[in-house]
């Protein structure tokens, strides 16, 4: 089995692609919903998965099947979101010792991440079960209810109270703490407009597919921002 893994499947292959365009100085998505990721920057960002295929490093593997074979140790570096913590600590034991480290960015580069989240709506022509509806989710919101999901999934806590209660757990020195502590600035997931985001997700999907069998990103990436390009006119 190769030796690494950057998920390029459906749902991440977006991530990682927005991530490293990202934190190579360069657009992933312009305001106007188009790509901008066809540039000196926006290349040599996504190369990664090039050279990864090029040389043999990733197989061509689902997220899941990788990270399987990384928790039971047959996979030296995975990438994923640091919310698996909690999973790898039960699947791997103590079978060997693993960290959680920060996403590799090109050389000279800065990091900047992107995360999702879920809004809470609530739509009801009924007065009573717009009130319970509210206060649901304001329990949902609880700090402790926010650190007791942190300890199972490992998430970047939204709550300053919650931040501080994990911060001083004692978990907080193990790879939970990773997403606990972490003091970067997130930018907003995404950014296409509308109805072409599956297309979109879909072509990037493919991008990446196409790049770590080591295809050439100066022949992949413009071929990829003309598809984008077109799907979201």
């Amino acid at each position: 089995m190769a030796s690494v893994n950057m998920p390029r499947d459906a749902g991440s292959a977006d991530w990682y692609a927005q991530a490293l365009i990202q934190s190579s100085g360069g657009t992933f998505v312009y305001p106007d919903g188009t790509p901008g990721f066809d540039t000196p920057e926006g290349r040599r960002a996504l190369s990664i998965w090039e050279n990864l295929g090029a040389e043999g490093l990733q197989d061509p593997i689902s997220a899941a099947d990788a990270f399987t074979a990384f928790t039971s140790g047959r996979l030296a570096y995975y990438t994923g979101s640091p919310a698996q913590s909690a999973s790898a600590q039960k699947a791997v034991g103590d079978a060997f010792e693993w960290t959680v480290t920060d996403l590799p960015i090109p050389d000279g580069g800065k990091s900047s991440l992107s995360v999702g989240g879920n809004d809470f709506i609530v739509l009801s022509d009924d007065a009573c079960r717009a009130a319970f509806a509210n206060e649901m989710i304001s329990d949902l919101l609880d700090p402790e209810i926010i650190a007791a999901s942190s300890k199972t999934y490992s998430y970047i806590p939204v709550d300053t109270e919650a931040a501080t209660q994990l911060a001083t757990d004692p978990a907080a020195t193990t790879q939970l703490g990773y997403s606990w502590t972490y003091t970067g600035t997130p930018t907003p997931w995404g950014g296409w407009h509308g109805a072409a985001t599956p297309r979109v997700n879909a072509l990037l999907k493919a991008m990446a597919e196409r790049l770590t069998t080591g295809e050439d990103t100066n022949t992949v990436v413009p071929e990829t921002v003309r598809r984008i390009t077109s799907a979201v006119k």
